[in-house]
């Protein structure tokens, strides 16, 4: 089963939650976003996920010209993790743009981590782009983010 559904990875909120050190705040520079194809088959329960093991393996990774394995950092600047009024957590960073990409093998979402944890870089969601692949030959690759964030979480008992 290939690519049906986006998640927030629930291992790294708790591993946030109990003394992790992990930063998505505004500003933060460690959160990379990266391509993968129809060969990568997302689990929310894997547990723990990182960038690079079991599931997001580089055998299943789109690269190309201008995309490189590892992908490339998001920008938190005036995003990030943000309280939201209602008991609403928020995550948003900025739009993705690479210029004269070439990728000749289908994207059907991209995985956002945290770049430099030990012993692995720590998976942080897994976003579906919703059907068929996209590709790109000497084009911009881009991701625009909803306007409401990657992810909103309800904190409600």
């Amino acid at each position: 089963m290939a690519w049906s559904t986006s998640y927030i990875v629930p291992s790294t909120l708790v591993a946030g939650l109990t003394g992790t050190s992990l930063n998505l705040g505004t500003g933060a520079t460690n959160v990379y976003v990266a391509l993968f194809g129809s060969g990568t088959t997302p689990n929310v329960d894997g547990d723990p996920q990182y960038y690079g093991d079991s599931i997001w393996t580089s055998g299943n990774e789109c690269t190309g010209t201008n995309w490189v394995a590892g992908g490339y950092a998001l920008s938190l600047s005036g995003a990030g993790l943000t309280h939201q009024s209602g008991g609403f957590m928020e995550f948003q960073a900025g739009n993705v743009s690479q210029a004269s990409t070439t990728i000749s093998t289908a994207v059907y979402g991209c995985l956002l981590y945290f770049e430099g944890m030990s012993p692995h870089p720590l998976a942080i969601c897994a976003v579906y782009f919703g059907g068929s692949g996209y590709t790109t030959s000497g084009t911009p690759f881009g991701i625009t983010w909803p306007t409401g964030g990657i992810w909103t979480l309800e904190l409600q008992p």
